[in-house]
């Protein structure tokens, strides 16, 4: 009767879970960080670029929820300990590359001098100045 049904709808949806590939948080993360790296290298390029970027992402938060609810099965609960730890470090390590692409970016946009100066006092310009910025950053973090 109807229990028999029911107990055959719970096993077909469980059958239909272990079908799915398994939602991985890390593949998502490492994702977003990519996304993150780009914008803060771009932006300066392109700042327009920022508003398609910008909807894109909102976007793509809304359809998370549906990949991890209909989309991928729902793995058993993990530590996050290296999610935690590891996102420290990556915020560090991209506001200091970020830094440095920012001034080699208005060193050699802005810089009528350039052609005069060379590429090794260039280069020695550039590292001194994105030495001292994010030795800044270091100690404002």
């Amino acid at each position: 009767g109807g229990s028999r049904e029911k107990a055959a709808s719970k096993l077909r949806a469980a059958l239909d879970q272990a079908a799915l590939k398994v939602f991985e948080p890390l593949d998502e993360l490492l994702e977003l960080k990519t996304s993150f790296i780009f914008v803060s290298f771009f932006a300066p390029v392109m700042p327009l670029g920022l508003l398609p970027t910008l909807a894109a992402r909102l976007a793509e938060v809304r359809f998370k929820a549906t990949k991890l609810f209909f989309v991928r099965r729902r793995g058993w609960p993990d530590e996050a300990r290296l999610l935690h730890d590891t996102q420290d470090r990556f915020a560090h390590i991209a506001a200091y590359l970020a830094v440095v692409w920012h001034l080699g970016l208005v060193l050699v946009s802005y810089n009528e001098r350039l052609p005069e100066w060379g590429k090794s006092f260039t280069v020695g310009v550039w590292a001194a100045a994105s030495l001292s910025a994010a030795g800044l950053l270091h100690v404002l973090a």
